[in-house]
């Protein structure tokens, strides 16, 4: 828009022209909101000696690269089409451009290129230096004859096939290396040749098909500052050479099923700055406290390993880090207290260990964001309403904004009016199962607007909080096992219609509802409490619902036949223990259900042979009701039903049918038929075909 027609074209923004001749010899129209198409009649073709050409992050309206790109190839050295919508085909015009030293047509739309472009391309553009067509379709093996000028060469998401060129790690003036988000790419990593220097600063290999173990002769690559492995299909152990990788920044070995003892040499680098080693088979920490390196880590990261022993203490002495992530291990022991002197330190997940003992008496943390410490067995009082120093050290986290003591021993009594007026950047709190009660005198005050969960579980509460009416953005509400009577406030039933995904009132002593507005719900959990009523028929708009749990309240009424139509998302549904009358509603899109329960209901007539649908289906009581129907043999074709109860209700004639048809059911691991009105005779089939009652495995699962 500033490009002005009186004034020499020279000193247009992005424009350059050679000194001595005046010829314009570079265009950087980058991130410059082009729009349109361009042409092949474009007066862009007839600038003659066009060395650089920068058209990258505009809107091109998906049109295609034309041939008249091949006008330069006397001239253009530089051509980035990176992020334009360009789409169609590449021509193969650009293949004429002899003299390009750099080419990026990343980001774009275009269709896949033809297999032996990228081959054609070295060996016409021998000076190549630098390639990027990171997600573009190439859907070939990488040739044999990569350029020995190559300084960068990126191929992420391009569909790579075929093995890993033995040796591409030696190619000499090779400086970035990214082969990413190639799945079909495999082999195994190549050996380094020794005898070279080998200048390679960044090697990007993650979520490839690349399987065996690290290679010891990677420690040859003493130029390399970022080795990023992450979801690979390696295998054995992080050798201990990572240690002579003196200029490593980034180590990303986060999914590659390596194990072992993470090597002390680790401890050594003194340029570090991430480490994630995370969902792996690892199982010790390095024990030496001899740190000399480690100094610059600002992010660790080994969550989802097999980790055992304690912290050590050479974590607190990293007065850099700022992200620390030990999350779903086994460590035991104490949480060392210098962690909590790390006044760097944004993020503490500790959850999902055995850690013991007490939390550090006093903290200040200032620049703490997020802090995890649930699911272990610490111990200790923490009365906020008391002067001890430990809770009011939690007060002084002023910019923390998730909070999470849950499952834990702790004792001790905490008021959410002062911990929220305290904390006032806080969006999320979890204090399920920690011991401590809460308490609020449901004081009239704001919460921070982007506040999206509270998880009170077993807290002891014994009202519904009234600051919930200013967290707009709620997400996750969990108040199950706690004391709260009677009917829940009249603006919830206004609050959260598209923010709301879990509500979480169980076991308390609710009596009534208002309505249930909320679009995005998964989780509706109601169960165990007071609530008398109709079934809340706006559940039927709740497209996105996975669970309903209404069992064991007042509910009465019939189940409204929109019920049966819901959506297809729908796992588990419970409305056991109620007074439901009428008959079951036909059910559609089931193909998710895995458990329904009706059992002690009032529910007559025939079981919907609409049921035979879900072939998830792994739970299904209908006990104690007023069912009259025949056997539903029809139930045979679910593949995976486990749990049958018909008891209590008044099916009838005989178990098998007619045709005498092998009784199926061979998955059943519980079946009920008592108190019905069967007859005949149950045949050997009956008892030969319960094969997963015969064959129990001794293996302890945490399947339920």
């Amino acid at each position: 828009m500033n490009w002005n027609a009186s004034i020499d074209c020279c000193r247009w923004d992005g424009v350059t022209c050679d000194e001595l001749t005046g010829d314009i010899v570079g265009l950087d129209l980058g991130c410059s909101k082009l729009q349109g198409t361009i042409d092949s009649n474009s007066s862009l073709f007839l600038i003659p000696r066009l060395r650089s050409l920068n058209l990258a992050y505009n809107d091109l309206g998906s049109s295609q690269i034309p041939p008249e790109i091949g006008r330069f190839a006397s001239s253009l050295t530089h051509l980035n089409l990176s992020s334009s919508s360009f789409s169609g085909h590449v021509p193969s015009e650009i293949l004429h451009l002899s003299k390009l030293v750099s080419l990026d047509l990343s980001y774009n739309h275009f269709d896949s290129i033809h297999p032996q472009f990228l081959s054609k391309l070295f060996k016409n553009v021998t000076r190549l230096r630098e390639l990027s067509l990171k997600y573009v379709n190439i859907s070939s093996t990488l040739p044999s004859n990569l350029s020995s000028s190559l300084t960068s060469l990126d191929l992420s998401g391009t569909r790579l096939l075929g093995d890993l060129p033995d040796d591409i790690f030696n190619l000499p003036n090779l400086q970035n290396l990214a082969l990413s988000l190639n799945i079909a790419l495999t082999g195994s990593l190549p050996k380094v040749n020794r005898s070279r220097n080998i200048p390679l600063r960044l090697l990007d290999l993650s979520q490839t098909g690349i399987t065996g173990d690290i290679p010891a002769s990677i420690a040859y690559l003493w130029s390399l500052e970022s080795l990023n492995l992450y979801d690979c299909k390696l295998s054995g152990f992080l050798p201990s050479f990572v240690g002579n990788l003196s200029s490593l920044v980034t180590l990303d070995l986060k999914s590659t099923n390596v194990g072992g003892i993470i090597p002390s040499s680790i401890t050594s680098l003194t340029q570090l700055v991430k480490l994630d080693l995370s969902d792996n088979s690892f199982t010790g920490l390095p024990a030496s406290n001899n740190i000399t390196g480690l100094q610059k880590l600002v992010h660790l990261d080994t969550s989802r390993n097999l980790l055992e022993g304690v912290i050590p203490s050479w974590v607190s002495l990293l007065t850099s880090l700022e992200d620390i992530r030990l999350t779903t291990n086994m460590l035991s022991g104490v949480i060392p207290s210098g962690l909590f002197k790390l006044s760097s330190l944004e993020v503490l997940d500790l959850s999902y260990n055995k850690l013991q003992g007490t939390i550090p008496s006093v903290f200040t943390l200032p620049s703490l964001r997020e802090l995890m410490l649930d699911d272990n067995q610490l111990v200790g009082q923490l009365n906020l309403l008391d002067e001890d120093l430990v809770p009011r050290s939690f007060l002084q986290l002023v910019n923390i904004t998730y909070l999470t003591l849950a499952n834990n021993n702790f004792s001790g009594v905490w008021d959410l009016d002062i911990l929220l007026s305290s904390l006032t950047n806080l969006q999320g709190l979890d204090l399920s199962y920690s011991g401590l009660s809460v308490v609020t005198a449901n004081a009239n005050h704001s919460v921070n607007p982007e506040f999206y969960a509270l998880k009170l579980a077993s807290c002891k509460l014994n009202v519904f909080p009234e600051f919930l009416r200013s967290a707009t953005k709620l997400s996750d509400l969990d108040l199950s096992h706690n004391d709260i009577h009677g009917q829940l406030p009249s603006w919830s039933g206004k609050m959260w219609m598209d923010s709301l995904s879990t509500f979480d009132l169980s076991h308390n002593f609710i009596t009534g509802l208002y309505h249930l507005p909320w679009n995005y719900l998964l989780h509706l959990k109601l169960e165990s409490n007071l609530i008398r009523g109709p079934f809340p028929s706006s559940i039927c708009k709740m497209s996105f619902i996975q669970i309903v749990d209404l069992s064991n309240n007042h509910f009465n009424g019939t189940i409204p036949n929109c019920f049966g139509y819901i959506n297809d998302n729908l796992v588990m549904i419970d409305l056991g223990n109620n007074s439901f009358h009428g008959t079951f509603p036909v059910i559609s899109g089931c193909e998710r259900l895995g458990e329904l329960n009706l059992n002690r209901n009032l529910v007559h007539g025939k079981l919907p042979s609409s049921l035979a649908k879900c072939a998830a289906l792994e739970v299904l009581d209908v006990g104690n009701n007023q069912f009259n129907d025949v056997f539903p043999i029809w139930l045979a074709t679910l593949p995976i039903l486990k749990v049958l109860v018909l008891r209590s209700n008044s099916f009838h004639g005989s178990i098998t049918n007619a045709e005498k048809t092998d009784f199926q059911f061979s998955n059943l691991r519980i079946l009920d038929l008592s108190q019905n009105k069967f007859s005949g005779t149950l045949q050997s089939n009956f008892f030969r075909n319960l094969k997963a009652m015969m064959n129990v495995s001794d293996e302890k699962t945490e399947e339920n």
